[in-house]
């Protein structure tokens, strides 16, 4: 059997990157990929989608210099300074600083830039982990809709941002949060087996207007498209292709979730069999 069982230095790890540093009542909204660093490197623990984008073709090159400009940068800023505050129950402060970045958005869709529907994504996280802070439950899954909405939409207005779909796994997992933080433990057995399944590539991570599916297999084609990577890129794409470090991170998120809630972790799938709650 295939066993969960991370250090206690792991645990807190994992507890930072998915959970941020207030324990019970966290919802992270940041992926590994997340823009608070803008520098355009493969990555390291996940690979960094921005880079892989700039690097597809020259549209995409001109595509994440925009993503990387001042008027980016300050709604980005804005977005994860209310994600700190938030985490640290200053929510006054935090939703103050959210006003702050729904004004610098609307400013963005006034201008138009190509990268507006993305950048859309970072406010919605936010907003939403504000909802869940304020237990408005209903109204946070509404907001996590209209993140994955951005995403979806980023993608089918420019293709070449395909690796940004995977983004979509976090507004999934953050339902098992929100399961999770309201006990309704039936509710998070089902939803886990979606984040499974997504993660296995059994299902996509969003779907365009147009029906197709991007899973698994459809970001691993872009990635397979680009040409002559470097052993530094191919590093950081590693887990997209090693199915048991995907499995054992997965794991992990699974092991952290349910440790915050006191209670012993009941997720260990075999390591032939498909990954079930």
């Amino acid at each position: 059997m295939l066993r969960c069982e991370p250090s206690v230095s792991e645990l807190f790890a994992y507890s930072v990157r998915f959970l941020g540093s207030a324990g019970e009542r966290s919802m992270s909204t940041t992926t590994p990929q997340s823009p608070r660093n803008m520098r355009l490197t493969p990555g390291d623990v996940e690979p960094n989608w921005l880079y892989f984008v700039a690097r597809s073709s020259e549209a995409g090159r001109q595509w994440a210099e925009e993503y990387c400009s001042s008027a980016s940068r300050a709604l980005l800023d804005a977005a994860f300074q209310a994600l700190a505050l938030l985490r640290r129950r200053q929510l006054e402060a935090g939703e103050a600083r959210l006003r702050a970045a729904k004004s610098l958005l609307l400013q963005l869709e006034r201008a138009a830039p190509p990268t507006f529907l993305a950048l859309q994504r970072w406010y919605y996280g936010a907003l939403a982990y504000n909802h869940y802070c304020r237990e408005e439950f209903e109204m946070a899954e509404h907001v996590l809709d209209r993140a994955h909405a951005a995403v979806r939409d980023a993608i089918d207005a420019q293709r070449f941002l395909i690796p940004f779909a995977r983004d979509c796994f976090d507004f999934t997992f953050q339902r098992c949060r929100i399961s999770r933080f309201r006990r309704r433990w039936q509710e998070l057995r089902q939803r886990l087996e979606i984040t499974c399944d997504v993660v296995e590539g059994r299902r996509p991570y969003c779907v365009l207007h147009d029906g197709t599916r991007l899973d698994l297999a459809a970001v691993r084609h872009f990635y397979d498209s680009l040409p002559a990577l470097t052993v530094e890129e191919r590093a950081s794409l590693r887990p997209l292709y090693d199915e048991d470090l995907r499995r054992q991170r997965f794991l992990r998120e699974v092991h952290v979730l349910y440790a915050f809630s006191g209670l012993v972790v009941p997720y260990i799938p075999a390591p032939s069999a498909p990954m079930v709650v």
